[in-house]
């Protein structure tokens, strides 16, 4: 197909994988990933991040698959049974990061064939009838072009006509493709005919002369007869005839079928056509064990040979059949309906055994296990059997079949362990053991609906496994469930943290299975752990490093979950514990916009933390804390009840949010989002709400704390509504920026009112940011910008006075004068500093007073610790504003 991101059939050499290798995909879809991995290269063929390659990409028509890399073989592949296709498109698809959109450039394509051009058209060979199914085979002497082959391009004569359908099928010893199917609806009698033919072509285009071919037809006057019953399971019985039967010869009516004793009808009858032989006898319920002899009568080949009443003798056997521990399990719990008569549970065979359900009892969490039935009952592979409460309410409801249990145990609303056992019955085995059991909580979901398990083969005890049902009707007993999804990927790998010098936690985002999490599976920087420890819930694992842990990557290798799925050279990098100064506040929005009426979003309270240093940052553990109260007690509010990090330089917004939003959701739909739309994903921001309808920020001022769990403090300042612009006559709705993350949090000239239009920049560069790098003198005064100018537009509204001292500390005093040369803003009056240091000024005097436009003198003096050694240093600063 032309969009090589939609389901597609064909071939794929995939480039750049974590193992840095050459890797040659067919495409399936219906395939687990839609994929089947046919050979891989040796590992870091692709070393280079920034590289450029020749590539070369060939197939033979023996189907030998070689993949050359600036002229050098790095993979073959013998393919020994490819499928029969032709290639009608090519194209090129490339996975990226958001910051490498424009960094990739292909050329030069150049797609060919070695073969020698096909001028010849194709020639027909013989017709020859098929009287079991009504059809005639046109052999032709080549491998046709399906499109040509149309009704309309044969016509059998003596009345015949055009056939009804037509199709182009493999035949065993001749070519792929090279015959043609002519379907009739009625039979052909017996006598000489022509066959014309007219517009066929072969793949080439080259299109055949019209032409005739001589058809002999021997009539069929023989009846059909049974072959054999095959019992599938008890309730599927195939009958299998000698011949394919008529659909319009009685074939489909479940009165044509009789089995005894009983004189019990099928359900259903699935009835082939003229395509097979076999019929498929469907009984609902399932028949019990025992022999049985069905009757078929008024049944017809094809050709209109009606049979007399056949009959045969098949047994219905569970004996011996002993469920193991999953065999059967817990598909669908409704605990918690409208109307408590509605409850049920719903089990479903997943083996590819069957067994007698009077073997089995039902109990939940007091453990009091009552029979499901007396009577045997088979359930087949594939059979759902639903156990209700009261079988009238249940119908009424829901319809279809179901047994009702005597002494049915009431499912808890709260939570429950409903359990199925084996009670050692005819199958033999020990007495007493659990089937299954899911030890749900109402925290799983479920409630008004029905509870349903995910993956039938997944863990039963495992939240992860369920979800409320999303069927119109509430519940799919007897049927797929509706968020059926079978678990055939292997474990994603979520998040890895430092949790402390020696640990090392990675977390999945499903749980493991144990034998699988060993040290050796795991890879720290390149050191394998000394430890690897699974945690409660199954979905982390926590590794002992002997060495230090620094900024890298954990490799996983052979991990798998409880289904199976194994994780193959997976890659996570490690989000290091923050050092003091690593994380700082950067925005703060404490008095937010939240007025019904306006006709605006409402906005969330919040705090922006940056990154300030290289490395990836983990904030799992971080926490922020309030000014105390009387009683000293301090209100502390945790950034992510989930791991997270933050990447280098990015940001990280912890905001309240009174709604329940899914966490693929609030980088699109939460408060936050809907308030300050923005690009998040792209911005590589962090987002981390806090279920709350506030984060506590006083108006008036508050302090806030970040710090870790063992009392790490990584920034902490006092904030107050006199830091925003003097301009701002309110602050709702806007929040106060950091000019300068570097420099101190507490200084109220270091922070500035957004100059955002929607009020703020969570997760994004603060409007008011200092983007000067202009660094000092190795002597001396640098003011830049210059001029700047504190209109609150965002641009400019600050300069830094950056200097450099001739002494390694000095006590530093930083004046500012104007033209007439009167004192009119002191800046520092005596700062103890270090050799380097920088100051900003907004632009406003020593009363907060915005100054006019003109020429400013800055003054700076310094005296060295020993009081023996001054100097002084001056540089020009000019306040500018737009005119009109």
């Amino acid at each position: 197909g032309p969009n090589l991101t939609d389901p597609v059939e064909g071939y794929h050499v995939q480039f750049g994988t974590n193992n840095r290798d050459v890797r040659l995909y067919r495409s399936d879809p219906g395939v687990s990933g839609d994929r089947e991995l046919l050979a891989s290269s040796a590992a870091d063929i692709l070393s280079q991040e920034d590289d450029t390659l020749s590539v070369s990409i060939q197939r033979t028509t023996g189907n030998l698959w070689n993949v050359l890399v600036d002229g050098s073989s790095v993979l073959t592949h013998q393919e020994t049974n490819p499928p029969s296709v032709s290639a009608a498109q090519f194209g090129v698809w490339v996975k990226h990061s958001a910051t490498r959109a424009t960094s990739y450039l292909f050329d030069d394509f150049a797609v060919v064939s070695d073969e020698p051009s096909d001028t010849v058209p194709p020639q027909v060979v013989e017709a020859v009838y098929d009287a079991a199914n009504v059809a005639v085979l046109v052999r032709f002497n080549e491998a046709l072009d399906p499109a040509s082959v149309q009704t309309g391009s044969f016509d059998v004569s003596n009345g015949v006509g055009a056939p009804t359908a037509v199709s182009v099928i493999n035949e065993s010893g001749r070519p792929a493709g090279s015959t043609a199917r002519l379907t009739f609806s009625a039979a052909i009698v017996a006598g000489d005919y022509t066959v014309t033919i007219s517009g066929i072509s072969d793949p080439a285009g080259n299109v055949m002369p019209a032409g005739d071919v001589s058809l002999q037809v021997e009539g069929d006057t023989t009846p059909p007869s049974i072959v054999s019953a095959v019992v599938t399971a008890p309730s599927a019985v195939d009958l299998v005839f000698s011949e394919p039967v008529s659909d319009g010869g009685s074939c489909a009516l479940v009165t044509n079928y009789t089995v005894t004793p009983g004189a019990i009808n099928p359900s259903s009858v699935g009835c082939p056509g003229s395509s097979a032989e076999v019929v498929a006898l469907t009984f609902t319920p399932s028949l019990a064990p025992g022999t049985y002899t069905v009757t078929v009568s008024d049944i017809e080949d094809l050709s209109g040979n009606q049979a007399a009443d056949l009959s045969i003798g098949f047994d219905i056997d569970i004996a011996g059949a002993a469920p193991l521990p999953g065999d059967i399990v817990i598909n669908e719990i409704h605990y918690a309906p409208s109307d408590a008569t509605l409850e049920f549970v719903e089990l479903l065979n997943i083996s590819d055994k069957t067994f007698d359900l009077s073997d089995l009892q039902f109990a939940d969490s007091r453990r009091s296990p009552v029979a499901i039935v007396s009577a045997p009952l088979a359930v087949a592979p594939g059979d759902y059997v639903v156990l209700v409460r009261d079988a009238a309410a249940f119908a009424s409801v829901f319809g279809g079949t179901a047994i009702e249990v005597a002494s049915w145990p009431a499912l808890n609303n709260d939570g429950d362990a409903p359990t199925l056992l084996y009670d050692g019955g005819a199958g033999g085995g020990a007495a007493g053991i659990a089937i299954d059991s899911v030890a749900y909580t109402s925290a799983w979901g479920g409630s008004g609906v029905s509870l349903e398990r995910i993956d039938p083969a997944g863990p039963s005890n495992s939240s992860s496994n369920w979800a409320s049902s999303t069927a119109s009707a509430g519940a799919t007993p007897g049927r797929q469930n509706s968020v059926y999804a079978p678990d055939e990927s292997a474990p994603g790998v979520r998040f890895a943290e430092q949790l402390d010098d020696a640990h090392v936690r990675v977390y999945f985002a499903e749980p493991l299975e144990p034998s699988s999490v060993r040290p050796q599976a795991f890879f720290v920087n390149g050191s394998q752990p000394a430890t690897a420890e699974l945690g409660d819930d199954g979905s982390f694992v926590d590794l002992s490093i002997t060495g230090v842990i620094g900024p890298g990557t954990v490799q996983i290798d052979g991990v798998a979950d409880l289904t199976g799925n194994v994780i193959e050279d997976a890659r996570q990098a490690i989000a290091l514990l923050p050092a003091p100064g690593d994380l700082v506040v950067n925005e703060i929005m404490y008095a937010p916009r939240a007025d019904p009426q306006d006709g605006l979003a409402d906005q969330s309270e919040y705090l922006e933390l940056i990154n300030t240093s290289t490395r990836l940052l983990t904030i799992t553990s971080m926490y922020w804390t309030d000014r105390p109260n009387e009683d000293g007690v301090s209100d502390t509010i945790r950034f992510s009840q989930t791991p997270a990090g933050v990447a280098a330089g990015r940001f990280a917004v912890v905001y309240a949010e009174p709604e329940t939003v899914a966490e693929q959701d609030i980088y699109t739909q939460s408060t936050l989002a809907q308030a300050f739309p923005q690009d998040y994903v792209g911005l590589d921001a962090t987002l981390r709400p806090v279920p709350s309808s506030g984060l506590g920020l006083l108006n008036d001022g508050d302090l806030i704390k970040l710090h870790s769990r063992t009392g790490i403090v990584f920034d902490s300042l006092e904030y107050s509504p006199d830091w925003h612009n003097r301009l701002v006559r309110d602050d709702t709705g806007v929040s106060l920026e950091r000019i300068d993350p570097l420099l101190d949090a507490n200084l109220g000239t270091n922070w500035s009112t957004s100059a955002a239009a929607s009020g703020g920049t969570p997760g994004a560069p603060n409007s008011v940011y200092l983007t000067s790098t202009e660094p000092a003198p190795q002597d001396g005064v640098v003011v830049d910008p210059s001029p700047f100018s504190p209109d609150y537009d965002g641009v400019d509204d600050v300069t830094a006075i950056r200097y450099a001292l001739s002494t390694n500390a000095a006590a530093v005093r930083i004046r500012v004068f104007d033209s007439r040369g009167r004192r009119v803003r002191t800046l520092e009056e005596s700062r103890l500093s270090g050799p380097e240091g920088h100051v900003l000024w907004d632009g406003t005097d020593d009363a907060g007073n915005p100054l006019r436009i003109g020429i400013y003198v800055i003054l700076l003096e310094a005296l060295d610790e020993a009081g023996t050694r001054s100097e002084v240093h001056k540089a020009v600063a000019v306040v500018a504003r737009p005119l009109g």
